[in-house]
């Protein structure tokens, strides 16, 4: 299924609970219509973007992690959120731990994949906590974990304890046949810090990186993006 940057644009406004009004478009409008529209230069710039017979339609959905890991999330908005991911055939929901197993059952039988989030927004706990979340993520339905940098110790320079940190879930969730990305929070971090932790999570087995949280202060930036794919071997997402 395609889908549209007018679409783009319908999905942001329902997430912002907002109702389109193009003849007198709202701060918020506009807003939506400007993430549309970087969504739809991303995609035209990926080697491999179609477009859709007819034109002006892009297969975007594939690209799309479709998220919601706000604290106060509701089992029913966790349902709707999984609808939505089947309508319009994202490539993931991805949820906090406690609601896997419910996305998981409503997903279950179509390609969209079950993610979860390791870790979740901190990074602070230990290894083995993050090992055992995973693990039980997984059990849970969960093919994908995106995990945590433990970004103090980043900091503080024990390169050794970020990369153990990092395998520990790689390696769990590898001997589980999931997934393992690894969030790096770069709103905290230095150039520098960026291009080792993208080393440490390649060496540590992690299969992609991510730019942040959501929660730690900002979000992806453009600069950013380019920063990490040019230096990590691993697979690299948004």
């Amino acid at each position: 299924m395609t889908i549209t940057a007018a679409q783009i644009r319908e999905i942001v406004q329902q997430v912002l609970g907002q109702t389109p009004t193009p003849l007198n478009p709202s701060p918020i409008e506009l807003l939506g219509q400007k993430i549309a529209q970087a969504i739809v230069e991303q995609v035209n710039a990926l080697p491999n973007a179609k477009s859709a017979p007819g034109g002006g339609a892009l297969d975007l959905a594939k690209y799309i992690d479709h998220t919601l890991l706000k604290p106060e999330a509701t089992t029913e908005q966790i349902i709707v959120l999984c609808h939505e991911a089947l309508r319009y055939n994202f490539a993931a929901v991805c949820v906090n731990p406690s609601h896997v197993k419910l996305a998981a059952q409503q997903l279950r039988g179509s390609p969209v994949k079950t993610c979860t989030v390791i870790g979740f927004p901190l990074g602070a706990t230990t290894a083995a906590v993050k090992s055992y979340e995973a693990q039980q993520a997984i059990r849970d339905g969960a093919t994908e974990v995106d995990r945590v940098m433990n970004i103090g110790a980043l900091k503080s320079g024990n390169e050794r304890l970020v990369e153990q940190d990092i395998a520990a879930v790689a390696q769990t969730a590898h001997r589980n046949g999931a997934i393992c990305k690894v969030i790096l929070e770069t709103a905290l971090l230095t150039d520098e810090e960026k291009i080792k932790a993208c080393q440490l999570a390649k060496n540590a087995g992690a299969d992609f990186v991510k730019t942040s949280t959501g929660f730690g202060g900002g979000g992806a930036r453009q600069p950013r993006h380019s920063l990490n794919a040019s230096h990590s071997r691993a697979g690299y997402r948004r």
